[in-house]
């Protein structure tokens, strides 16, 4: 990844699909940029998933930061997800459902 490229995702908004590790583990995977506590205080910020609020989250030296596994498995590996920076201490996941899904 190129110098400040996952600040750039960051900031442009991240849509992907989440991975059966992140679901079986818990956690979502940001950005290992070094350079990400420009616009977002890696060590303390809250999580908002689908309304549901976690805060006190702090990014590991791998880029990812832990949500209870029974929230992501209820967004699924089939559906594509939108990770927003809202401010500097706060992200927000939201599920961008797929044609055909029946989620609930």
């Amino acid at each position: 990844m190129g110098t400040r490229q996952g600040v750039k995702r960051l900031r442009e908004g991240i849509k992907r699909s989440l991975t059966p590790h992140e679901l079986a583990r818990g956690y979502v995977f940001i950005s290992n940029d070094r350079h990400l506590d420009e616009v977002l205080d890696t060590r303390n910020f809250s999580v908002e998933v689908e309304g549901c609020s976690f805060p006190s989250r702090k990014l590991d030296v791998s880029g990812r930061f832990h949500i209870p596994r029974q929230y992501l498995e209820k967004i699924g590996k089939d559906n594509d997800v939108s990770i927003t920076l809202i401010s500097k201490n706060k992200l927000q996941i939201n599920v961008l459902h797929t044609e055909g899904s029946h989620h609930e």
